[in-house]
């Protein structure tokens, strides 16, 4: 079991036109920390744009990063099981110990 503590973040993104930008006083391609001034923005952005949210935050990028790690290890290991069952020799290396 692999547990993280940290603080989830939520980014929002979403592609604008200038004058958005320009009332928000934001800066194209850029991120953000919220200011008082920014709290509308996000009302308006839902309902004009198409928006993405995106997980991110140091923990969470790091916990989905190894689940990422966790799965190409187990995919390795059922691919050395059925190639070894047709008497093929294979190693992989990937970093990780069996």
């Amino acid at each position: 079991m692999v547990v993280g503590l940290g603080n989830p973040l939520l980014d929002i993104s979403a592609n604008v036109d200038e004058d958005f930008l320009s009332k928000y006083d934001l800066k194209p391609n850029n991120a953000i920390l919220a200011e008082e001034k920014h709290k509308p923005m996000y009302d308006e952005m839902i309902k004009k744009y198409k928006v993405d949210y995106i997980p991110g935050g140091a923990t969470q990028n790091t916990l989905r990063v190894a689940q990422v790690i966790v799965r190409l290890f187990e995919v390795r290991l059922s691919l050395e099981r059925l190639l070894r069952s047709d008497l093929v020799m294979c190693i992989y290396s990937c970093g990780c110990t069996t």
